[in-house]
């Protein structure tokens, strides 16, 4: 914390002028976000939805309190359907992720043509890892390259 000279004396500042003026023009801009957000959203909004929002939400919740338990048994046949759809998205995934993962993984793909392919991750695994916990090469892939190298 800055000093300040007083004609008490000196006396604790509690920031620098550069942080005053820093966490104004923070403020100021934060206001003017606001006030532009404001305009952008207020430019086609319908007021008239707006006021009539709390009575519908209130028809809403009268139609959902109390529940009709009565078409319950309507209810099962497209629960189960939502529930397949939702399992067959999911493996779906995993076949294609995994695989995919695996050949994207360095350290456990040793393929010649995915060795000539770019490595996109690199700039992500570079900034995340500190240097000295960086792999240097996959010894997979190493071992690939100077194998390739001898062979011609």
């Amino acid at each position: 914390m800055p000093l300040r000279p007083s004609p008490q004396g000196l006396q604790w500042q509690r920031r620098s002028s550069r942080q005053e003026w820093l966490q104004f023009f923070l403020y100021l801009f934060v206001v003017m976000l606001v006030v532009l957000a404001w305009q952008v959203m207020t430019k086609d909004t319908l007021w008239v939805f707006v006021s009539d929002a709390p009575r519908q939400a209130a028809d809403i919740g009268g139609r959902m309190w109390p529940p009709r338990w009565a078409i319950l048994e309507r209810l099962w046949a497209p629960l189960i359907e939502t529930i397949h759809i939702a399992t067959l998205g999911t493996l779906l995934a995993l076949v294609v992720a995994i695989p995919l993962a695996f050949l994207a993984a360095t350290n456990t793909n040793c393929c010649l043509a995915l060795d000539q392919l770019p490595d996109l991750g690199a700039l992500a695994r570079d900034h995340c890892w500190p240097r000295h916990a960086r792999w240097n090469s996959c010894d997979c892939a190493a071992f690939s390259r100077v194998h390739r190298k001898a062979a011609l």
